[in-house]
């Protein structure tokens, strides 16, 4: 499925940031750098998620340096 990424401007309207697309990821560098999110997302079809918990992705970047490297890059 398909779902919008959002937030909203000072005047209270949506600003949108992008669609997402099956295997686009959404919420990583929140997971790492401990700050709540500032967007939202709406699913705008029948999607299927999957929930990475924060210390999984701390364990996979301590094994794998390169991974922090990559999200900073945005591949």
């Amino acid at each position: 499925g398909s779902a919008l990424l959002y937030l909203f401007g000072t005047n209270g309207r949506r600003l949108l940031l992008d669609i997402l697309r099956p295997g686009d990821l959404i919420g990583e560098t929140f997971a790492f750098d401990g700050r709540p999110a500032t967007v939202s997302v709406e699913a705008r079809s029948t999607l299927v998620t999957q929930l990475v918990p924060t210390h999984r992705l701390t364990d996979l970047s301590v094994r794998f340096p390169q991974l922090q490297l990559a999200l900073a890059r945005g591949t």
